[in-house]
Protein backbone atom coordinates (compact mmCIF):
# COMPACT_ATOMS: atom_id res chain seq x y z
CA UNK A 1 0.00 0.00 0.00
CA UNK A 2 1.28 3.46 -0.90
CA UNK A 3 1.62 6.09 1.80
CA UNK A 4 0.09 8.97 -0.12
CA UNK A 5 -3.35 9.69 -1.54
CA UNK A 6 -4.30 8.30 -4.92
CA UNK A 7 -4.71 11.83 -6.29
CA UNK A 8 -1.18 12.75 -5.26
CA UNK A 9 0.25 9.50 -6.62
CA UNK A 10 -1.47 10.11 -9.95
CA UNK A 11 -0.20 13.70 -10.16
CA UNK A 12 3.34 12.54 -9.38
CA UNK A 13 3.48 9.67 -11.90
CA UNK A 14 1.58 11.31 -14.79
CA UNK A 15 4.80 12.61 -16.41
CA UNK A 16 6.02 9.00 -16.60
CA UNK A 17 2.85 7.63 -18.24
CA UNK A 18 2.25 7.23 -21.98
CA UNK A 19 -0.08 9.92 -23.37
CA UNK A 20 -2.75 7.42 -24.46
CA UNK A 21 -2.98 6.07 -20.89
CA UNK A 22 -3.40 9.60 -19.49
CA UNK A 23 -6.20 10.22 -22.01
CA UNK A 24 -8.00 7.04 -20.90
CA UNK A 25 -7.92 8.28 -17.30
CA UNK A 26 -9.82 11.39 -18.38
CA UNK A 27 -12.72 9.27 -19.65
CA UNK A 28 -13.42 7.41 -16.41
CA UNK A 29 -16.85 7.52 -14.78
CA UNK A 30 -16.98 8.44 -11.06
CA UNK A 31 -17.33 4.73 -10.15
CA UNK A 32 -14.42 3.74 -12.37
CA UNK A 33 -12.34 6.55 -10.87
CA UNK A 34 -13.04 5.30 -7.31
CA UNK A 35 -12.04 1.75 -8.22
CA UNK A 36 -8.96 2.86 -10.13
CA UNK A 37 -7.81 5.01 -7.19
CA UNK A 38 -8.33 2.02 -4.87
CA UNK A 39 -5.98 -0.06 -7.02
CA UNK A 40 -3.51 2.77 -7.50
CA UNK A 41 -3.18 2.96 -3.72
CA UNK A 42 -3.11 -0.82 -3.16
CA UNK A 43 -1.31 -1.90 -6.40
CA UNK A 44 -2.50 -5.52 -6.36
CA UNK A 45 -5.36 -7.10 -4.41
CA UNK A 46 -6.97 -10.52 -4.20
CA UNK A 47 -10.29 -10.77 -6.03
CA UNK A 48 -12.46 -11.60 -3.02
CA UNK A 49 -10.90 -8.95 -0.80
CA UNK A 50 -11.16 -6.16 -3.35
CA UNK A 51 -14.80 -6.93 -4.13
CA UNK A 52 -15.69 -6.96 -0.44
CA UNK A 53 -13.77 -3.75 0.31
CA UNK A 54 -15.24 -1.92 -2.68
CA UNK A 55 -18.75 -2.92 -1.58
CA UNK A 56 -18.30 -2.10 2.10
CA UNK A 57 -15.97 0.90 2.14
CA UNK A 58 -16.66 2.45 -1.26
CA UNK A 59 -20.39 1.60 -1.35
CA UNK A 60 -20.29 0.11 -4.86
CA UNK A 61 -23.16 -2.25 -5.61
CA UNK A 62 -21.44 -4.06 -8.51
CA UNK A 63 -17.66 -3.66 -8.19
CA UNK A 64 -16.96 -6.65 -10.43
CA UNK A 65 -18.62 -4.87 -13.37
CA UNK A 66 -16.54 -1.74 -12.77
CA UNK A 67 -13.34 -3.76 -12.38
CA UNK A 68 -14.04 -5.57 -15.65
CA UNK A 69 -14.60 -2.24 -17.38
CA UNK A 70 -11.17 -1.06 -16.20
CA UNK A 71 -9.60 -4.34 -17.31
CA UNK A 72 -11.23 -3.88 -20.75
CA UNK A 73 -9.78 -0.35 -20.94
CA UNK A 74 -6.32 -1.67 -20.10
CA UNK A 75 -6.04 0.20 -16.80
CA UNK A 76 -6.18 -2.91 -14.61
CA UNK A 77 -4.91 -6.44 -15.16
CA UNK A 78 -6.62 -9.63 -14.10
CA UNK A 79 -4.50 -12.38 -12.62
CA UNK A 80 -5.39 -15.73 -11.12
CA UNK A 81 -7.64 -14.68 -8.25
CA UNK A 82 -6.30 -11.12 -8.15
CA UNK A 83 -6.35 -7.75 -9.87
CA UNK A 84 -3.61 -5.16 -10.15
CA UNK A 85 -2.90 -1.86 -11.83
CA UNK A 86 -1.69 -2.21 -15.41
CA UNK A 87 1.98 -2.37 -16.33
CA UNK A 88 2.33 1.27 -17.47
CA UNK A 89 1.37 2.41 -13.95
CA UNK A 90 3.73 -0.01 -12.25
CA UNK A 91 6.54 1.16 -14.52
CA UNK A 92 5.65 4.82 -13.89
CA UNK A 93 5.73 4.21 -10.13
CA UNK A 94 9.16 2.62 -10.39
CA UNK A 95 10.50 5.51 -12.50
CA UNK A 96 9.02 8.04 -10.09
CA UNK A 97 10.57 6.40 -7.01
CA UNK A 98 13.89 5.89 -8.76
CA UNK A 99 14.01 9.58 -9.67
CA UNK A 100 13.33 10.49 -6.02
CA UNK A 101 16.08 8.15 -4.87
CA UNK A 102 18.72 9.81 -7.05
CA UNK A 103 18.17 13.23 -5.46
Amino acid sequence: MLRMSADKVLREITPYLPEEVVKKLGTLSPEERKVFEYFLTNISVGELLCIRELQVYYKLSDPKRVIQSLVDKGLLESGIGSYSIAKPFREALIKYYMSKRRR
